[in-house]
């Protein structure tokens, strides 16, 4: 029987796949790939546990699909949630120990014996890729922190060294550790824009201990080419800045200063006083987290370095 969330229906299984260790998180994409295809092939890579993220619209094909996968799950979305929403509600469904997360336009990778001991050796929250175009050529996808003229920038690099540190899972697209991931919040929902969500979690993850590293042996293709980054600054910016740029790191933990504060609802460009529950929320948040947080974002990136396994 399908199970009904929030914003969504489970369609298929309920049942825990017995010793599972590696499932496979697909996230819908648009993609002129023939669905059929690409879902046997799937079939094919050894998962023990599969879950695809789907619009309800989709639904008049899912029962004909588990009925050809059993051991594919739905999970249909009855409205538009973001990327990292998606991701969250998948994975907090989901029991596998680790998950490889990807989106419909591009080709799963076998995950090797070698990469699944370096996940558990670096205890990271999520191993990078190996990221390939359509013509097979390797994407940078490396993302490295930098301070130009006190502003923050990201530099992607190539992958190179199996245990490089990256900020954040470029696209997404990782295997993830799945009780790691949840125990740190995942994504945040209230950031929409792409770029900016990333850069809350992977900022978040370093400044709480948490390691993001390349592994060359996972490697994954795009079916088709992959969409450009956009790094426009809005309100999903000032929520990453106050939640880890601002933060200021004692020997109690962390804790948002006032003069951050102020520039918070300055960023969400609804003033001071129609910015004040958001705030108030935000400096709830840090001090219910306080403890974990080691590290202040310059920190972050004056060490970063030193980030190499």
């Amino acid at each position: 029987m399908p199970r009904t969330g929030r914003v969504y229906t489970v369609v298929g299984s309920t049942r825990a796949p017995e010793r599972s260790r590696i499932g496979l998180l697909v996230v819908n994409r648009s993609s002129r790939i023939n669905r059929e295809a690409y879902l046997a092939s799937i079939a094919r890579n050894g998962f023990s546990e599969v879950m695809l993220v789907e619009p309800q619209a989709n639904s008049y094909t899912v029962e004909a699909l588990v009925r050809d996968h059993p051991k594919f799950r739905f999970l249909l979305l009855e409205r538009e949630i973001n990327a990292g929403e998606q991701i969250n509600a998948a994975l907090s469904e989901m029991s596998s120990e680790y998950v490889l997360v990807v989106w419909s336009t591009m080709v799963p990778a076998r995950i090797t014996s070698n990469a699944l001991a370096k996940a558990g050796e670096w205890r990271a929250v999520v191993v990078s890729p190996l990221l390939r175009n359509e013509n097979g050529g390797v994407i940078p996808s490396v993302v490295v922190p930098r301070v130009n003229r006190r502003t923050l920038r990201v530099e992607v690099q190539e992958p190179r060294v199996d245990g490089t540190a990256s900020l954040f899972p470029s696209d997404f697209a990782g295997l993830y550790d799945r009780a790691r991931y949840l125990d740190i919040g995942g994504y945040d929902g209230r950031i929409d824009h792409p770029f900016w969500q990333k850069m809350d979690f992977g900022m978040r993850a370093h400044q709480w201990g948490e390691r993001i590293c390349l592994h060359t042996g996972i490697r994954i293709d795009y079916r088709t080419p992959p969409e450009p980054e956009d790094q426009t600054p809005d309100g999903g910016y000032a929520l990453f800045f106050a939640k880890c740029l601002a933060v200021r790191v004692r020997s109690d933990g962390g804790f948002l200063p006032w003069t951050e504060a102020i520039r918070l609802a300055v960023g969400l460009r609804r003033g001071v006083l129609g910015s004040r529950g958001t705030v108030r929320d935000v400096r709830r948040w840090i001090d219910a987290n306080r403890e974990r947080f080691l590290k202040e974002a310059r920190s972050v990136v004056r060490d970063w370095s030193e980030r190499i396994a």
